[in-house]
């Protein structure tokens, strides 16, 4: 699961209502107690629950996952920042049938930490693309200076072939002078 679907089913999971419960089979039409503990905090009842309605509720999320085709290797996948989350947020709960009805409003505490989670999670990619660039600009910086060590290892070779050869031809004159003045 990339990603944007778990971002996804976590809001589809805050926006499922009592009657999509019931007609899923997770609820009955007359637990109120179960409704309110779901209404509270969809995800603490979705982890609480037993199997059986948990699959009831997973089909329901399933169901309003938008089909897209997967991306393919390598393909950026974008991320909603923080501000994008809030207006998606917004969007969703004003276009739901039951806007306004106290039943169906949710407390204040959930948006409040989606959007931390949301903001920790920009600032971690944001760093994440800000070590990236770092490591390649010193892949760059290594391969350079690699390439300056091989020439100043190739210079001092034929720095040391030539005072090899200066040293051969010093020492030859040396002998031939010696050879001269025994003469």
């Amino acid at each position: 699961m990339l990603f944007a679907e778990f971002h996804n089913a976590l809001r589809i999971l805050a926006n499922i209502d009592m009657r999509d419960l019931v007609a899923a089979g997770a609820l009955s039409d007359d637990d109120t107690a179960g409704w309110q503990a779901f209404r509270d905090n969809p995800w603490r009842w979705f982890i609480q629950v037993g199997d059986a309605e948990r699959a009831a509720v997973w089909r329901i999320v399933l169901a309003r996952q938008p089909k897209k085709p997967d991306p393919q290797p390598g393909e950026k996948v974008p991320a909603l920042t923080a501000e994008e989350w809030a207006e998606l947020r917004q969007t969703i709960n004003s276009s739901s049938p039951n806007y306004g009805h106290p039943s169906n409003q949710y407390p204040s505490w959930d948006d409040d930490v989606m959007l931390e989670v949301a903001a920790t999670l920009d600032a971690a990619l944001e760093r994440e693309a800000a070590l990236a660039e770092a490591l390649k600009e010193y892949m760059q910086r290594s391969t350079l200076m690699r390439q300056a060590v091989a020439d100043q290892d190739s210079t001092l070779v034929l720095l040391w072939d030539r005072r090899v050869d200066l040293d051969a031809a010093t020492a030859k004159a040396e002998a031939l002078l010696a050879a001269l003045e025994t003469r």
